[in-house]
């Protein structure tokens, strides 16, 4: 449903617009824009990027039930709503199906795509996967309807930040939190076959708990750090958010 699909993905798109405020930087661009590198994309019309990180191939020929997308060079990419399974190496062209009820939608190896749990309006899921070139991004929320983030500084921003070597790294730091949102939780979802292979999961230095299931996520609040959990190929790690300027938290994969 892609109606439900946008309403999770408000969070990305609140940041992906409060960046092109802050940098002129469009929020639908050309391939070219950011992968000046590649000569291939300056071909490209029919494909674009969305905020930082995902990446957009619209079918534009009637009837068609797949299409050709090329994958820029300097990042790799991974199919949207394979968590992790189907992934595209950059520089590289693929036929990919597209049927009407799948968008072909790419997300940037490494980078962090946050969305609304739909379930759950306290928390906020930061979606990457297990390998990539390491993101600098950011969570901004306001109040929505007034001028008052930008007139009294009533906002909330969180920095994230990931790193991939032998392990998954997540730095999550609030930057300004003069405006509390309704999060209350983080999810941190890690896509990919070797979420498996996963021992543990530190964070700031403490081992966190492994569960059997995500449904026993929803007992993390902030009273205690975390805890972690796979299912096939994603892995959830649960945290609270502390939502106070300096707060930082790094979690780390084994």
């Amino acid at each position: 449903n892609y109606a439900q699909e946008r309403a999770k993905l408000l969070p990305f798109l609140y940041a992906a617009y409060q960046r092109q405020g802050l940098s002129g930087v469009p929020v639908c661009r050309a391939l070219m824009v950011d992968y000046d590198n590649d000569t291939a994309a300056f071909t490209i019309e029919d494909q674009y990027l969305l905020g930082d990180g995902l990446m957009v191939a619209p079918v534009v020929v009637e009837n068609a039930t797949s299409r050709s997308v090329h994958f820029p060079v300097g990042a790799d990419w991974v199919d949207y709503w394979s968590a992790g399974t189907k992934s595209y190496h950059g520089g590289s062209d693929a036929t990919v199906p597209a049927p009407l009820t799948t968008l072909p939608l790419f997300q940037r190896k490494g980078s962090v795509v946050p969305k609304l749990d739909l379930n759950d309006e306290r928390v906020l899921v930061l979606q990457t996967h297990v390998e990539g070139i390491p993101h600098h991004g950011f969570v901004y929320d306001d109040d929505g309807i007034s001028t008052k983030a930008e007139v009294h500084g009533q906002y909330f921003r969180m920095a994230t930040e990931t790193r991939f070597d032998s392990s998954v790294e997540l730095t999550l730091r609030v930057e300004h939190a003069d405006w509390q949102p309704s999060w209350q939780r983080v999810h941190w979802e890690v896509g990919g076959s070797s979420v498996g292979e996963w021992q543990s999961v530190k964070c700031s230095g403490v081992d966190l708990p492994r569960v059997e299931v995500v449904g026993e996520l929803s007992a993390v609040d902030a009273s205690w750090l975390g805890a972690w959990t796979v299912e096939g190929t994603k892995a959830v790690v649960a945290l609270p958010i502390v939502a106070k300027a300096g707060w930082e938290v790094r979690c780390t994969t084994q």
